[in-house]
């Protein structure tokens, strides 16, 4: 049944396509790419770990606020990479590491509130991508209930 949904979605963009429908063919290769026609769970657990991944790397741009790190408790410490480009170095590694942990937390809008988005940009990133993980998540269960119940 599955192989049989996904050939009429494809045959659908190939309509739209011959017909010059621009946005239904845009829609529906979107839909293919990133969210594997609604169908498959791998092309959303990419696109999930995609978002995560470019965020980690941008966050240290603008810089993140970690208070585990600071000296007294009412201080915090501004991680951001050491140098731009950033370095092969060990503290870039560590950035990054704790980048991620940041970035992971807030694309599962879990928030632990140990780090925070220093400066515009770094809150700008963190909403759209807690936006984003909102929204996969929900779509991932649709994707695997959907599953389940054939």
């Amino acid at each position: 049944i599955q192989a049989l949904e996904i050939q009429e979605k494809h045959a659908g963009r190939k309509r739209a396509l011959a017909a010059g429908q621009w946005g239904r063919w845009a829609r529906g290769a979107f839909s293919r790419w990133v969210l594997g026609d609604g169908l498959l769970y791998g092309p959303i657990l990419r696109m999930m770990l995609f978002v995560i991944g470019i965020s980690a790397v941008l966050y240290p741009v603008s810089g993140i606020a970690d208070s585990s790190l600071a000296a007294a408790p009412t201080e915090t410490r501004i991680v951001t990479y050491e140098t731009v480009p950033p370095s092969l170095s060990m503290e870039t590694a560590r950035t990054l590491a704790q980048s991620l942990y940041f970035s992971t937390i807030t694309f599962s809008t879990l928030g632990y509130a140990n780090l925070a988005p220093a400066g515009g940009l770094a809150r700008a990133i963190a909403t759209i991508e807690s936006f984003i993980g909102a929204l996969s998540m929900a779509y991932l269960v649709s994707v695997l209930s959907r599953r389940a119940v054939r």
